[in-house]
């Protein structure tokens, strides 16, 4: 077997021991959320179908509480309340079928890998969307954390009517801090450059915890 073969083999079997819940204490296991599309999906459905009913609920209680004030009992209002409530009703029972596919949708999402960043202290492998790399700390040189800014920009605008009725719409830009990008620059044995980038969260705490590890590769290789 190749050495680059063995390095993928050797990855993931570690992936694989994570996953069984069968690793030693001295690896660091990073896990990133049982979050699929379909489940964002299915719950924004269920915020949005969730919000008309409580809109039809209180529609209904204005118009009982109206009736009552009025003391008037238009059979036609009471009977386009009534089939507004049955409405909600039903959106209430669409709801829960909805949680129904929730639960289903997390439950087969348990049963695949999820992303995953292990720190052992020979190197770190990472799986996310079905692919797998890793480090190893025997073939770097030099180690370096590097961190970007970021920031979001929001756009407003300001509208004003004149004196003669024209109408002015003033765009407002203001700038505020997201959260930062971070990476790591690695220098190989061999003069090659590369880049480990850290998709999971919290981003510094796993580039921290990688910086750590191999600094004590180091220090027990004796280099």
């Amino acid at each position: 077997m190749q050495e680059q073969d063995f390095r993928i083999f050797e990855a993931q079997g570690v992936l694989q021991r994570v996953w069984r819940h069968d690793y030693p204490p001295t690896w660091q296991v990073f896990l990133g959320p049982i979050v699929t599309a379909s489940t964002c999906l299915l719950r924004l459905a269920q915020f949005l179908l969730g919000a008309i009913a409580v809109l039809m609920v209180l529609l209904t209680i204005v118009g009982v509480v109206g009736i009552t004030l009025d003391k008037g009992f238009d059979i036609g209002y009471i009977v386009v309340l009534g089939i507004v409530l049955v409405v909600a009703a039903g959106l209430v029972g669409l709801i829960m079928l909805l949680q129904r596919g929730v639960r289903a949708a997390e439950q087969q999402a348990r049963g695949k890998p999820r992303r995953t960043m292990v720190v052992t202290p020979e190197n770190v492998v990472a799986y996310e969307r079905g692919k797998t790399r890793a480090i190893y700390f025997a073939h770097i040189a030099q180690m370096r954390l590097r961190v970007k800014a970021n920031t979001t920009t929001t756009t407003t605008f300001s509208t004003s009517v004149g004196p003669d009725g024209s109408v002015t719409s003033t765009p407002m830009t203001t700038t505020t801090p997201a959260a930062p990008s971070i990476w790591l620059d690695l220098t190989y044995r061999n003069g090659e450059q590369g880049i480990w980038k850290i998709s999971l969260l919290p981003q510094d705490t796993i580039a921290q915890t990688i910086l750590d590890a191999f600094t004590r590769y180091r220090l027990d290789h004796g280099y």
